[in-house]
Formats: C-alpha cells, sequence, structure tokens
C-alpha cells in the first residue's frame, strides 16, 4: 500500500503532534485533523499534555533523543569495564601478597 493512501491512525497524530513526520505526511494528517472536530480536540489535549510533562519534568524535550540513551549505555559500560580492572588488580594484589607472606613466614 502507498504511504500517502495509508489511514490516519493515532500513531500518525501521535507524531504529528511530536512533529516527527515528514512534510508531505504532516500535510495529509493536518488535513485529515482540521476536518474532524474530535481529531482536533484530541491534537489539542496531546498537545497539552506534552506541555504539562516539559513543565513537571523541567525539560525542553521529551521524550529523550536515542543518541542520548546509547551514550549513557556506552557509559555506564565503560565505568563497568573500569570497574572490573580495578577489582582485578587488587585481586592480583591480594594473592601475590599472600604467596610473599606465605614464603616469607616459611623461610624467615
Amino acid at each position: 500500500m502507498n504511504k500517502e493512501f495509508q489511514p490516519i491512525s493515532d500513531a500518525h497524530i501521535h507524531a504529528y503532534v511530536d512533529d516527527e513526520l515528514n512534510h508531505k505526511r504532516r500535510d495529509v494528517v493536518e488535513d485529515y485533523v482540521v476536518t474532524l472536530p474530535v481529531k482536533c480536540a484530541q491534537v489539542r489535549a496531546y498537545r497539552k499534555i506534552n506541555e504539562l510533562m516539559r513543565q513537571s519534568f523541567n525539560m525542553d524535550q521529551i521524550p529523550y533523543k536515542h543518541s542520548d540513551i546509547a551514550s549513557s549505555r556506552s557509559d555506564a559500560a565503560s565505568n563497568f569495564r573500569l570497574v572490573r580492572r580495578q577489582k582485578t588488580v587488587m585481586l592480583l594484589g591480594i594473592i601475590i601478597g599472600m604467596i610473599l607472606g606465605w614464603f616469607l613466614i616459611i623461610n624467615p
């Protein structure tokens, strides 16, 4: 089915409100919303909800960008590797210290 003639769903209306549609599809959804008062009220309600969310979370843009989530995951993975490396070095130090201590106790 051609994208231009796809029926307009609530997902399209949400994308319209969040400004995530391309210009062509945005025009189609806008024409649809303008012709139906119920859908026009729905768009106003969604925009009001978005504004209330921005105010309550004190954020400029909701939701987060996918790149922000990916970078926070890579930071977490990097921190995990650093902690794992530190624990490995500490464990090796304890093992070496135990071995040296054992030989020093046997051969004073």
